[in-house]
């Protein structure tokens, strides 16, 4: 029985999609969603610490950008997923490895099901050190579906 649905979601249009079938299995399963942002630390763009130093913000300029992005993108989904009637949508932004935060928080909230996107954002990268659904879905302890998106294939 599924129960909780996992999907981690970059924006990028595989992840919309995966967003989109989430959703609707959550609907016909009466299942909890949980949508998940996990980033790696990078460096922030010129500028960003200006505007740190302007607003009085005393967090890590990296940690106040990734939270900012990563916001924007679960609040996306998270409007995506309640536009089909979904009530039960928690979302939550990470930062660390996205295989491992993944799979930690599947464990750490006995996930049921995730749903990823076949590719990310990720795009040369990947091909060389592998996807993350991929690494994802050969290493959780739960089931998994990877989607793609056919009209905006990379």
């Amino acid at each position: 029985m599924i129960k909780k649905i996992l999907v981690p979601t970059d924006g990028s249009g595989h992840a919309e999609k995966a967003v989109n079938y989430a959703s609707d299995l959550a609907l016909k399963y009466d299942a909890g969603l949980y949508l998940m942002h996990a980033v790696q630390e990078s460096k922030i763009p010129d500028g960003f610490e200006e505007f740190l130093k302007a607003e009085k913000i005393q967090k890590p300029e990296v940690q106040v950008y990734l939270e900012k992005v990563g916001k924007e993108i679960v609040v996306a989904a998270q409007k995506k997923a309640k536009s089909k009637g979904l009530d039960n949508v928690e979302t939550t932004i990470v930062i660390g490895d996205p295989t491992d935060e993944i799979l930690k928080f599947a464990e750490a909230k006995d996930i049921d099901l995730i749903v990823l996107g076949s590719r990310g954002l990720g795009g040369i990268k990947s091909m060389f050190l592998g996807s993350v659904s991929s690494k994802v879905c050969n290493q959780a302890d739960c089931t998994c579906m990877t989607v793609r998106n056919p009209a905006s294939m990379e």
